[in-house]
């Protein structure tokens, strides 16, 4: 692997792309795009989590087209701190000119954001 790639960088908050939890406490939001093309074969990923209140969070990452979308990681689980960052390795392959996006549910309240970042290596 020779590049690494940044799916879902802000740069005007610097913490990532805002994945909002659902209408609802235990219930997944809408899937928040990191990437539309990924610009080589994914051989591994490391996800970037990035909190500005302390909840819990289940998170999936999924490809595929808006409203299409295949979870390829399923209820990542992430209990934070306020202003905190986790940092989760993930040895994935996702095919070349993949879509990836994220969504996410928390038990403690509702339509609250977290912020995440993906970087694909390849």
């Amino acid at each position: 692997m020779s590049t690494c790639e940044t799916c879902g960088a802000d740069t005007a908050n610097t913490r990532g792309t805002a994945i909002t939890s659902g209408a609802a406490q235990h219930v997944k939001g809408n899937y928040s795009q990191l990437i539309a093309s990924t610009g080589g074969q994914y051989r591994f990923c490391v996800f970037s989590m990035h909190l500005i209140i302390s909840y819990k969070w289940l998170v999936d990452l999924a490809t595929g087209s808006a409203q299409n979308e295949v979870v390829i990681v399923d209820n990542l689980a992430a209990s934070l701190y306020d202003s905190d960052q986790i940092i989760v390795p993930l040895p994935l392959t996702i095919a070349s000119a993949s879509r990836i996006a994220a969504r996410c549910q928390t038990a403690d309240g509702v339509n609250i954001p977290f912020y995440g970042i993906l970087y694909g290596c390849y």
